[in-house]
């Protein structure tokens, strides 16, 4: 394939899928992906072992994997699990432009965004619970601060940790009001609501 027949995704809500796809598989980040942790995300997928080798054919002509290309192996995925077949470069080509239903890759759950939403009677609770917890008036919440708030939730240090990564939007250590919301928001849904921690900041939580 050359680069004008690669897959981009159509929405924001499929965008947001499919990054979460590549994070999942690619949590630091490298340009290309390969090896035995990509072989068992794609496994998950519940697609036999050849069609997954067949697949990988049609993306790329080397061991690994770029975004784009990974992308557009997500949407063969698609296909199959919608019964489009034969799975050729022609019926992708034919296909492309229509709307699928995203894949599925078994326990990699991810939710749609518009369920992390803030609904507005929440997001002026969260803004009355900064105002509490910003005792020096600072328009800040510093990280050690924050630690004993977010704690109370009861979720593992690691998820917390995620957490503080996604909300800390703008990378300087301390929450701003809106990080705070957000960063509350997501331990609210995912310890009280069963919402999985995203992989990336949902799109409705960067557009409140």
């Amino acid at each position: 394939m050359n680069d004008q027949e690669y897959y981009r995704p159509q929405n924001v809500e499929e965008q947001y899928t499919y990054d979460s796809f590549w994070k999942a598989v690619n949590p630091i980040g490298q340009p290309l992906i390969e090896g035995q942790p990509v072989v068992e995300f794609l496994r998950k997928s519940g697609l036999e072992g050849g069609i997954l080798r067949q697949i990988w054919g049609l993306v790329s002509s080397a061991s690994t994997l770029n975004m784009t290309q990974f992308y557009t192996y997500m949407r063969f995925v698609s296909m199959f699990q919608c019964n489009i077949t034969p799975l050729t470069k022609e019926k992708y080509l034919e296909t492309r432009s229509s709307i699928l239903r995203v894949p599925q890759f078994g326990d990699i759950a991810i939710c749609e965004s518009s369920q992390y939403a803030i609904a507005p009677d929440l997001h002026m609770k969260y803004h009355e619970l900064f105002a509490g917890y910003d005792t020096d008036n600072n328009g800040y919440i510093q990280g050690s601060e924050a630690v004993p708030i977010l704690a109370k939730s009861g979720l593992d240090k690691a998820t917390l940790s995620h957490v503080w990564l996604l909300s800390d939007i703008d990378g300087d250590g301390r929450l701003s009001p809106k990080e705070f919301c957000i960063a509350f928001h997501l331990i609210l849904k995912i310890s009280k609501k069963q919402c999985p921690s995203p992989y990336i900041l949902p799109p409705s939580l960067k557009e409140f």
